[in-house]
Formats: C-alpha cells, structure tokens, sequence
C-alpha cells in the first residue's frame, strides 16, 4: 500500500468520519446545477488524486465543489457494492479519481461511503445541539442534513440512529448526515481512539462508551498490540448490566483506506506525485505550519495559498479544505488551504424571483448567489434528487443559509432547501442587525416593519418595545418572523436577540 493511500485514508475515514454502519438508501434530493458548477483546475493529464468531502450535490457527485464523473464508478457503501443512489448530499464520501486535463471532468474510479457512527440515542440536548449515541457526543449544526422525513424535535430516546460526520479535536463528531438505521437486530457500531485500556479486563473506553474486547474479533491489526491511542471500529449489539459494549470485532484503521486500494487495480500508484483533498476539523495544532486534520498531518510553507483567511485564523477545530501532495514521510505538503465560513444569514421564504443564467435566486427582496459549493435539498413533496437552480421556481419555500464573503457583491448562499408549503409557517430572517430606522429595522438586507401587536424576546422572554430597543445594538443577531407586506418587506409579529450560537436552532 502507497503511501498516498495510508494518509489519504486517514482522510477519507479518521478525519472526515467515514464510519462504517449501513444506511437507508437514497434519503435526500440534492444536486448543484450545471449552471453554476465550475470546471476544475487545469491539470496535468492523468493525474491520480484522492478526495474526501461531503457530497454537496448530484448529476454525477459533487464534492468539495467539483463535479466527478461517475459513469463508470464503482460505488461502495458500508462494506458492499452499492449505486450512487443510495447515497445523499451530507453524506462524507472518500473518491478515487483521474484528472483528464484541462476543462475536462475528472473522472471518479471509485466512490467510498461509510459512516461513523450507528446505535441507540442515549440522551438529547434540550437546546437541540447535541446528541449522545453510544456514550458520543454528536453536534448538530445548521449545516446537519437530515433524512427526508426526520426531523430532530421527532428524534427520541433509543431511537437507532446512523450518522455522517468529521470529528473535532476532543474527539466529539459534527455531524454532516443524521437517518434512521434501517438495519433490524444489526450490530451498533462507533469509530474512535481507544483510551483506559485494561489488558486484564480486557476493555477500554471510547470516549463515553466502554468496550469489552475479551471475544472479539480482532481485525488488521497484524503484528500490533492493541494499545491506547489505536483508532478502531468496534462493532456489537449486547450489553452489560453496566453499560459496557459487548464487541464481536474490533478493526484496527490506522490504515483505513486499505480496503479502498485493494478494491482497484492500485492506478497512478507509479506517478511522482501522491495528491489528495482533505475536509475536516484541525485536530491538531502546533503553528500554521504544522497541523493536523483528523489523522492527517499537513505543512505548509511560502507557496501555500490561503483562500478564506490567513495562516493566522488557523486553530483547533477550524473547519478547513486542503489540497496538496504527499511527501516521503506521508505528510501532506499544502497547495492550498480553504477556510470554511460560517453561514450568517438565515432567510425562510417563497421565492421572488430566480435567474439561471446569473446563478441568482431572490426572496424578501435579498438576492443571493450560488457556486460550486451550495449545497442543494429538496424537502417538498417532489423529492427532486438532482435538485438545483433550475427546479426552483417563483412561489417555491426555500430556507436558504449564506454568509457574506470578500470581494463578492452578493452574499453567497452555503446551503438551499426546498421545503414543504403545508408546513410553512410564513416567512423568517435571522442575521445581523445592520441599520434601526423609524419604525423599521434592516435584517441581514431585509426591511422589517411590525405590527402594534407584536411580541418582542429577550434571552427568550417577553419584554416590552422599550425595554427591546434600548437593549438592541447595531451588529446583534436579530430573528423576525412575520408575514411578507410587499416584497422585500417582512411584517414581523415577533423580533428576538438571538445568541451569536444559536444558529438555525430549527433543524428539522
């Protein structure tokens, strides 16, 4: 096994969670349009390049904004040969690709689905940020994609859950995809760092959960020793009166991507050059030239490009995308690394107007714009998987997540979800407060006016006109909700100060 494949393995399962339980199929209906999707880099002809990245929409598979051919991929999902459509935007995927030159497509050998984590809700964070699934902590995000029915506020207790996600640096997962388990008397299964090994007792701890290890199966572990500090998947069903996982294997992942190679035939092994694209958290952190994400150490020196921010906003658990290319020792040297930035703009509302052609869409009077990278979720009743600009239309409810970025006249739109009309509620913004005027507000561009009977919200209790304006300040997160007057104008018969975290609260 190359090198290449050893660490970008670790970015296809430790960094970017492809963990390894099975899933309900075909879940959301996503897919970046034509229109807006961007041709790849100019690159060197039959180049080998592995990726990982949330899939962020279809016709063909979109990762980490680039478009991958997939006619004549060979897909696997939890172990097994499977179609690209069971597979769904959120979803973190590890591909095999060619890079077939300039302004061409490249072209995806193999596709890789996994997911981390799998087994019974063990408790439910009353702010709806969080779950516990086998003794782990899963973050829910505003940029959490759930199945097509699931909602969170449905989410109970002993609920089987299966979910997506990268993890942070204390090893807690952020989840990208939540759905219910299909599987019926399945093992659980959860992906992690053994810690508290007892060779006597033969268990350990991940994270939350202890292990019994003492009849499982132990997988590619070779010539090693079990020892803290091993990442491992761990499979089972039973426990003990205590709470301890009864495991029937335990897989040693330092080489997780091993089984992904031997799945091919080894192309490009023989190049030079060792590429790969990584997504994920900085887990670790020691300067701006010495990092890691997920199991992924990366340097970066002069030539690095930085996209988003600067090599000083680097820190544990920034979200980041690099590129580059491996050296001898199996360390990644950096191209280009890319920031990820937070959504800050939160618009819930029927559509005015949709250019194609400008990769525009319009609602409270807000145009916003869409590249390679929105990712796209059809939640209506049509269920459209290859959802994009072009299935939208004036009067369609889309709930809508951007954030404003340098250099850019319009804000960009991270994500765009169709939703239901029988379920909504009217329209909604949540953003900065960027201007107070006589009887009016400017939310995140949409004008706000209200009515004598609305209600205002403090710290999520009523307080009086008074008391919210000599409290308000310009820059504060502001939610109204109301009905549009005209368009571009939100009639607002509530208006709350949102805390700077509590972003998309509504994950349904």
């Amino acid at each position: 096994m190359t090198t290449a494949f050893r660490i970008a393995a670790l970015a296809g399962a430790s960094m970017t969670i492809l963990g390894a339980c099975s899933s309900g199929g075909d879940s959301t209906a996503p897919v970046a349009p034509p229109v807006v999707v961007t041709p790849p880099p100019a690159a060197q002809s039959d180049t080998f390049v592995t990726v990982s990245g949330e899939i962020t929409g279809f016709g063909s598979v979109i990762v980490n904004g680039t478009r991958y051919d997939t006619d004549s991929a060979r897909v696997r999902k939890n172990g097994r040969d499977a179609d690209l459509s069971d597979l769904s935007v959120g979803q973190i995927v590890a591909i095999r690709a060619k890079r077939n030159g300039e302004g061409q497509l490249p072209t995806a050998l193999r596709v890789r689905y996994e997911e981390v984590l799998e087994g019974p809700v063990e408790a439910i964070a009353t702010d709806g940020r969080s779950l516990t699934i086998l003794g782990q902590t899963v973050f829910i995000t505003d940029g959490t994609v759930f199945e097509d029915d699931l909602e969170f506020d449905a989410i109970q207790i002993d609920d089987v859950l299966e979910v997506s996600g990268s993890f942070t640096a204390d090893g807690d997962i952020v989840a990208s995809y939540v759905e219910i388990s299909d599987e019926v008397d399945g093992d659980y299964e959860v992906h992690g760092t053994v810690g508290a090994l007892d060779s006597q007792a033969q268990t350990f701890r991940v994270k939350g959960l202890k292990v019994f290890y003492g009849n499982a199966q132990l997988d590619d572990f070779d010539d090693r020793t079990l020892s803290n500090g091993d990442k491992v998947e761990v499979e089972g069903s039973v426990f003990q009166n205590d709470g301890t996982l009864i495991a029937t294997q335990v897989e040693y992942e330092g080489d997780d991507l091993e089984e992904f190679e031997d799945e091919g035939e080894n192309e490009g092994d023989d190049d030079d050059r060792y590429e790969a694209e990584v997504q994920g958290f900085i887990t670790r952190f020691d300067a701006p030239t010495d990092f890691a994400v997920g199991d992924v150490d990366i340097v970066t020196n002069d030539a690095t490009d930085f996209e988003r921010c600067t090599a000083d906003g680097l820190a544990l658990d920034v979200e980041v995308e690099v590129e580059g290319v491996f050296d001898d020792n199996g360390v990644l040297v950096a191209d280009e690394v890319e920031c990820e930035i937070e959504a800050n703009t939160f618009i819930t509302a029927e559509v005015d107007e949709v250019d194609e052609g400008a990769g525009t869409v319009t609602l409270l009077g807000v145009t916003l714009a869409v590249n390679g990278s929105t990712a796209y979720q059809d939640k209506s009743r049509a269920k459209v998987r290859e959802f994009g600009l072009d299935d939208i239309a004036v009067g369609d409810v889309l709930r809508v997540q951007a954030y404003d970025a340098a250099g850019e006249d319009l804000p960009i739109a991270k994500r765009l979800r169709r939703e239901r009309d029988d379920k909504f509620r009217g329209p909604e913004v949540k953003g900065d407060l960027d201007a107070i005027e006589t009887e009016r507000l400017i939310v995140a561009g949409v004008t706000v006016t209200y009515a004598e009977d609305i209600e205002f919200e403090l710290d999520e209790d009523e307080v009086s006109e008074a008391v919210f304006f000599d409290t308000v300040r310009l820059g504060d997160r502001l939610k109204a909700r109301g009905v549009e007057s005209e368009e571009g104008t939100l009639l607002a018969d509530k208006l709350s100060i949102e805390d700077d975290d509590d972003d998309d609260e509504d994950n349904d």
